[in-house]
């Protein structure tokens, strides 16, 4: 048995693309540009990873989890929602 990677990836890319946009719009009915491509690109990456192991033993990935992260508190900072 055969995995299909390129179809497996492009519905979590499609995904991380349809939720990204429903989280960007779901406190306001008018997102900035950025507010959008902040949601849809970590969404993306979020979908990618609940579908694929990176096995990289010289790049645990921390820093992109990190900024993530990041990106999740300042977009719920902006929202009124405040992490402790």
């Amino acid at each position: 048995m055969k995995v299909k990677t390129y179809r497996v990836l492009l519905h979590a890319v499609e995904e991380g693309v349809a939720y990204g946009w429903q989280r960007a719009h779901k406190h306001t009915d008018t997102p900035s540009d950025d507010d959008i491509k902040e949601r849809i690109e970590t969404e993306v990456l979020n979908a990618i990873c609940e579908w694929f192991d990176f096995d990289d033993p010289d790049d645990t990935h921390e820093e992109e989890e990190d900024k993530i992260v990041r990106q999740q508190v300042r977009f719920d900072r902006r929202r009124g929602k405040n992490h402790e």
